[in-house]
């Protein structure tokens, strides 16, 4: 048995991606997920990918654990009858960088291992922040997309068009399929709206006087265990 070496990693038409995926991100943590397989399935992808499924585990990078683990889908234990992804997308207000298409490559790579070659339904959600990121990671300075639409002296909901318009353009370009389902943070204000009042109801946010409601996360007793934080060493 033996790690698959990433440029012999195959898109569903079976055919390798034309460069190594280890040497475009040489330092990435996305890239540590390695599906196990015997050394002579390499060499024809197409005619193994019918009994990968039963023969071979796929081992994935647990960041609650920090370490390797066997893929064991609640599909496999009868509790859905397909696998859910979800990818955090672009926010919409300017030209795709290198870091956005390499979350959307590593998306796309992470979907077709895990229905093209594992063999299972998958259903595959990435947002399309239209709406509500701010400048600062503090809460703080402009909304992203509002600050794009007075650069270019244009509406939002134009600004949004363009330049999903230019995202979609970048998939085509890398030839990434689209994602299930692509919804745009607009189009959900109502349901973002009775999350919230759910949260306030069950005492879990705070009210800044015209300024917004905010999440109080001293009440949440696991907050930072993901990102292994210590709750006493975090500042406001």
């Amino acid at each position: 048995m033996g790690e698959v070496n990433t440029q012999i990693i195959c898109r569903a038409d079976g055919l390798p991606h034309p460069f190594s995926l280890s040497s475009l991100f040489p330092h990435s943590d996305f890239f540590s997920f390695f599906l196990e397989i015997n050394p002579y399935t390499t060499h024809n992808f197409k005619s193994s990918i019918k009994t990968m499924h039963s023969k071979h585990q796929f081992t994935i990078y647990n960041t609650m654990t920090r370490q390797k683990e066997i893929f064991q889908p609640f599909f496999d234990e009868g509790k859905k009858d397909f696998v859910g992804i979800y990818s955090c997308g672009p926010t919409v207000y300017r030209d795709p960088h290198i870091g956005n298409l390499r979350a959307v490559f590593f998306a796309d790579m992470l979907r077709s291992t895990i229905r093209d070659i594992l063999g299972y339904p998958v259903k595959h959600v990435m947002n399309l922040t239209d709406v509500g990121h701010l400048t600062d990671d503090g809460n703080d300075g402009e909304d992203k997309m509002e600050k794009g639409a007075k650069r270019e002296n244009k509406t939002v909901w134009e600004l949004a068009e363009i330049y999903i318009a230019k995202f979609y353009h970048c998939l085509d370009s890398l030839h990434v399929e689209r994602f299930d389902v692509m919804p745009r943070a607009t189009d959900h204000i109502k349901e973002q709206i009775e999350m919230i009042k759910v949260l306030e109801e069950k005492g879990y946010t705070y009210t800044i006087e015209d300024d917004g409601i905010y999440m109080d996360t001293s009440k949440v007793e696991e907050y930072g265990k993901l990102a292994q934080l210590e709750k006493q060493d975090l500042k406001a």
